[in-house]
């Protein structure tokens, strides 16, 4: 009895303490660590309650705060939330589910900014300290159709993760990081990046300081008309992933990138009817600090030799991304050309993997050992579940768009796309909502072409693989960690089997088929769990594969070596398990 009312005692103080705080006039409840935020329409058309309710939750703040707006509440700003210094805080929706699945009834909570009596504002969120901003809709604007030039901020050395969110609009990007910011956006729907006449504005990231880390994954974005991730000339990232996105229609380049900003992976990505502009000399003065230095086209990768280059490093991973132009695009180069746009004939195709220079050192391994160029799937149209007009009436918009901004004196930007029914008044604050596409596919080379055999783009479209793919994120990254500071590829994290037959010794078989073209398996057994590394070697040599690296139990294993990218001729694998080393030759011929 007494440990009842001991328990009731404190729950009373509890209650008594969180209702005595000076967050109470906007929060509908508190649960636990967690403060139900009013809306607009319960504040009596008041805006502003997410970020009173911020500033006023100032006493005994936990870390891991989490502030929750309610399903399809409004919560427009006049002042811009700022996340308190040494305090991890989410501010967060209530469907906790992929919104690119999601057919919830209700629809995600919505911030953006608002028009006043005496100010308009579009609204930011901004992290002093440790920000998740998940599960919602967020929009730089406001119901007058305002764009705010970004939506997102950080302090120096501040940490923002945006999660699973629908994000929408923007003058400029979504986020203009401080100095040693680490910058996560993943599982995103980005949509309608548009809005101002510069060709290159209408993007995610861009960045006039130094960086710890961009991570963009498991995003799609659709129908953008500006640079996705700027990476300018002087400033460096510490690491880079970009990995499992899905581009479709987005005009301008994926990743801007003058070419001396290394550390970046670049992995399982698709990318539809993206990187279209064309490229002529007279950029060079037009979009001056957003071109490649040599006047020459930029693909999706682009890397350059000069000093700052030489300093943040010559590194550099792409694989397992695959590429698709619709036959649309055959005449666009040849258009401008003829057209004589900007006084000149000779216009530049940027869809492209890399241009000559990148090529060439990609392939100088002597040189350049840490530019690894993996795989790449073209020319195979996703064969869309639902894309409703991307591929007929918002394809030809984007390519009208792309004709008519390359001229110098465009003044235009790329229309919106917007498929549900909703009032264009509001077209700045509610997104489509549910969303009105499905990106899922059925090709079969896509369904496996990213790493471990998962599907090649963002994998929320695919939820099973989704899941599959979360158990092995781990080694996944670790893998593409490895291929950037060593120049090797290993072996996917999947593709080493275990076959449940027992050892008495170590082993390692020859290869099946040899010789063989491109692929082979190999098996070895091991009786005693510990470390093993399994590589392959040239005949001078220098190492060209690493098909296991880890910790493995006593068994037997096989293993699949794809030497695709290989030249035909004689090479050596080698298995290490403790004082255990045994080396065989096989036999590549094309």
């Amino acid at each position: 009895m007494k440990k009842m009312m001991l328990l009731c005692s404190l729950f009373v103080l509890l209650q008594v303490s969180a209702f005595g705080q000076a967050y109470m006039p906007y929060v509908d409840e508190v649960r636990g660590d967690t403060l139900v935020i009013k809306d607009y329409y319960d504040m009596g058309e008041v805006p502003n309650s997410l970020y009173d309710a911020i500033n006023a939750d100032s006493i005994d703040v936990p870390a891991g705060r989490v502030y929750l707006l309610k399903n399809y509440g409004w919560y427009p700003v006049t002042s811009n939330p700022v996340s308190k210094q040494g305090v991890k805080m989410i501010i967060m929706g209530e469907i906790n589910e992929s919104l690119k699945k999601s057919q919830n009834a209700d629809g995600p909570a919505v911030f953006s900014g608002y028009v006043g009596e005496s100010t308009n504002s579009i609204g930011n969120l901004n992290s002093g300290g440790d920000l998740l901003v998940k599960n919602i809709i967020a929009n730089a604007g406001n119901p007058a159709g305002e764009l705010g030039w970004t939506l997102f901020g950080s302090s120096a050395n501040a940490k923002l993760t945006v999660e699973n969110c629908i994000l929408e609009h923007n003058q400029w990007v979504m986020i203009n990081p401080s100095a040693n910011s680490k910058i996560t956006f993943k599982d995103n729907y980005i949509v309608n990046l548009v809005g101002h006449p510069c060709r290159r504005n209408g993007g995610v990231i861009d960045f006039f300081s130094n960086l710890d880390s961009i991570v963009f994954e498991n995003n799609t974005v659709v129908n953008a008309q500006g640079s996705i991730i700027k990476y300018r000339s002087g400033y460096q990232v510490n690491r880079s992933i970009i990995n499992h996105n899905t581009f479709v229609n987005c005009a301008g380049y994926i990743m801007m990138n003058i070419g001396n900003t290394g550390n970046i992976s670049l992995t399982n990505n698709l990318f539809v009817n993206s990187n279209v502009q064309g490229y002529c000399s007279v950029f060079q003065t037009e979009d001056a600090g957003e071109v490649d230095a040599e006047d020459l086209p930029m693909g999706f990768v682009n890397v350059i030799v000069d000093s700052a280059s030489a300093v943040n490093g010559y590194t550099f991973y792409a694989n397992h991304n695959a590429t698709y132009w619709s036959p649309i695009w055959d005449d666009y180069i040849s258009t401008l050309s003829t057209g004589n746009i900007n006084g000149t004939s000779d216009w530049y195709s940027q869809r492209i993997k890399m241009n000559s220079r990148s090529e060439t050192m990609f392939a100088d391994d002597a040189t350049y050992p840490y530019l690894t160029n993996g795989t790449w799937i073209e020319g195979i149209q996703p064969n869309f579940t639902d894309p409703a007009d991307l591929y007929t009436t918002q394809l030809d918009l984007v390519k009208a768009y792309a004709l008519s901004c390359v001229n110098t004196a465009s003044s235009e930007s790329l229309p919106n796309w917007r498929l549900v029914s909703t009032p264009v008044e509001d077209l700045f604050v509610f997104a489509d909502f549910p969303v009105p596409v499905d990106l899922s596919y059925d090709n079969a080379e896509l369904l496996t072409g990213a790493n471990s055999g998962l599907p090649v783009g963002d994998l929320n479209w695919f939820p099973a693989e989704y899941a599959s793919w979360l158990t092995i994120k781990a080694q996944e990254n670790a893998n593409a960690h490895t291929a950037l500071y060593t120049g090797v590829i290993p072996q996917d994290p999947t593709d080493v089997e275990a076959l449940e037959m027992p050892a008495s010794s170590y082993r390692l078989d020859q290869n099946y088929p040899n010789p063989f073209n491109p692929s082979t398996t190999i098996t070895f057994a091991v009786p005693e769990a510990g470390n093993v590394t399994l590589k392959v070697y040239d005949v001078i040599g220098k190492e060209v594969a690493s098909l296991v690296n880890g910790q493995l139990a006593a068994d037997t294993y096989k293993v699949s070596f794809d030497a695709a990218s290989l030249s035909s001729g004689v090479y050596l694998y080698t298995l290490s398990v403790g004082n255990f080393t045994q080396t065989k030759k096989m036999v590549l011929m094309k």
